[in-house]
Order: C-alpha cells, then structure tokens, then sequence
C-alpha cells in the first residue's frame, strides 16, 4: 500500500506542476531527474507573449509561488556555469530571511531588484551557517 500512496503522491505533484507550467505556455515536453536530495525538472515549452518577457529579464521565475532558476534549452553545461561566476554572496543571514521574504507577490523582493540580481538562492551549510548568493549577467 505504501507504494501505491507514493505513486499517487507523485502523479498529483506532476499534475500541479503541469498546470502551472501551462501558465507559462504550452507545454510540449517534461523530464524529471532525482538526485540525492535534488530534483531537475528539465520543461519544453512554447512561451506565452506575457511569459517570454519576463524570461528574457530575469533567470529566476514563479512555479506556484516557488522561484525556481531557468536556463534556456540550447544553453550548455559551460553556458549555464558561466552565469555563476557574477555572484554576490552575504555571509551569516538571518533566520528571518527567508525565501517568502525574498519572494513575494511572485516576484523577487525590492532590495533584489535594485541591486540587479537576474537569480538568487539561499544556502545553509552543515554547520547551519547561511547566506544569501545573488547571480548577475555579466
């Protein structure tokens, strides 16, 4: 029975993912790929005309009130790698900042927009140390 609960889970997270995705476009094809504690969601899609502007401004988008990064498909490993080398980082945030402060209103917050960030995320180390790396075009 725990299989199937799984299964059911995984069937109703994709469907929430694909009715998002179709905000944003057409979606033509979807892959997934798990990685230890990471998960790739490689999409094609036919952007909407409303879609493909913020696209081309930002790296980082709304998938149901989560920021999530893109890359364009024909971009390489050695493209996508490039992008992080133009980063900010701010050591030993606070605890209160946190990614619903950092997006909001399906957007990134002001501070992040003034400052030019085309992407960001926030890590927290082993130590539970954390910091905030902001990602800019070069």
């Amino acid at each position: 029975m725990f299989l199937y609960d799984k299964f059911n889970f995984v069937i109703a997270f994709l469907s929430k993912i694909i009715a998002e995705l179709n905000l944003w476009g057409n979606t033509i094809k979807l892959l997934v790929k798990c990685q230890h504690k990471y998960q790739t969601l490689r999409v094609k899609t036919a952007l909407s005309s409303f879609a493909f502007f913020q696209f081309k401004k930002y790296w980082t988008s709304d998938l149901g009130g989560i920021p999530v990064r893109w890359f364009p498909a024909s971009w390489t490993l050695r493209e996508r790698k490039q992008c992080e080398k133009f980063q900010a980082v701010i050591h030993d945030i606070s605890e209160y900042m946190t990614m619903a402060i950092l997006w909001m209103d399906r957007k990134p917050c002001e501070f992040l927009m003034k400052c030019g960030a085309s992407s960001f995320k926030i890590i927290q180390t082993s130590k539970g140390r954390r910091k905030l790396v902001a990602y800019f075009e070069n």
